[in-house]
């Protein structure tokens, strides 16, 4: 799954000379929700209908040279490197819910290593941390298959974000945001008679405050997306993400004037599965923002192993 990055500064470095000044930033992670953008990709509305236990480990590696203000132009260049390993443990229970073919409960964590070089007309900035994100519980998702050939896939999902990732308060960025979220999230798949899919995923996050650092994000909307050819054990086509913010951000109960962020990016996967479709499944992808306002303009590539056990 994608890293979960730290916006520094009063609103990403409101100003660089005021972050050489202080030497403190603010751990606002705008623009980076604890299920990033990207992350589901050939997994929307896909769950394992076997009852059982199931583990999907997930590399990303993200790169970014710039960040951009609200209008989407380049506000510094940078040299952020994000590498992340993500755990998602997904159980299928024996139960059916509402007329539900599938019931799934699930739960993601992310160990995060962030590196970042911001040049200053004062001088480069250097800003690390490593840790725990923090983790996303989802005790409950549905999934209903419907029509004749079960061509239409659809989930319904409730999800807490849990603020028990590393943080600290004196650090200038933070790999985990610190605040409770409850992210509900609904997705649908339609497969056609030709091998093709096409499948989207949006989750919102309805946002807590920071309580250390009174840094409220605004709550957020992140749209997955999926159109990929299957044939045989192979798929492969486009995916990515659409994201925004409902409102701006708050920080001691203030509203941040034009901190909404916004991003959309798109790029290949591609996806293997063993055993003749029965076995584990391998996929990679890699993703490039082509459109991103108050946050991080890059890319990240994905390596992903589902297994059951």
């Amino acid at each position: 799954m994608h890293i979960h990055l730290k916006r520094s500064a009063s609103m990403a470095i409101a100003s660089l000379s005021l972050l050489i000044v202080s030497g403190n930033t603010l751990a606002a992670p705008n623009g980076n929700p604890t299920l990033p953008g990207g992350t589901t990709q050939f997994f929307i509305a896909e769950f394992p209908p076997v009852t059982g236990n199931y583990l999907q480990i997930i590399s990303s590696y993200s790169t970014a040279d710039q960040f951009n203000d609200q209008s989407g132009n380049k506000k510094y260049d940078q040299d952020l490197k994000v590498a992340a390993q993500t755990l998602r443990l997904t159980t299928t229970w024996d139960k059916k819910i509402l007329g539900s073919d599938i019931t799934i409960s699930e739960i993601i964590g992310t160990y995060v290593d962030l590196k970042n070089q911001i040049d200053t007309p004062y001088g480069d900035v250097k800003l690390n941390d490593d840790g725990l994100s923090d983790v996303l519980f989802e005790p409950l998702i549905l999934q209903w298959n419907r029509g004749q050939q079960k061509q239409w896939q659809m989930v319904a999902g409730l999800g807490f974000v849990l603020p028990i990732g590393t943080y600290s308060k004196s650090h200038d960025v933070n790999v985990s945001g610190h605040y409770f979220s409850i992210a509900p999230r609904l997705a649908l798949k339609y497969k056609f008679d030709n091998g093709i899919e096409a499948a989207i995923s949006p989750m919102f996050n309805f946002n807590w405050k920071n309580s250390d650092s009174h840094y409220k994000t605004g709550n957020e909307l992140t749209v997955d997306y999926l159109l990929v050819y299957h044939s045989n054990n192979w798929r492969f086509g486009a995916t990515g993400y659409y994201y925004t913010q409902f409102e701006n951000d708050e920080l001691d109960g203030q509203e941040i004037k034009d901190s909404k962020t916004q991003s959309f990016s798109i790029g290949p996967a591609i996806q293997y599965q063993f055993m003749n479709g029965k076995g584990p499944l391998v996929s990679a992808s890699w993703i490039k923002d082509v459109e991103a306002k108050n946050k991080s303009e890059g890319q990240t590539f994905w390596l992903s192993a589902a297994i059951k056990f």
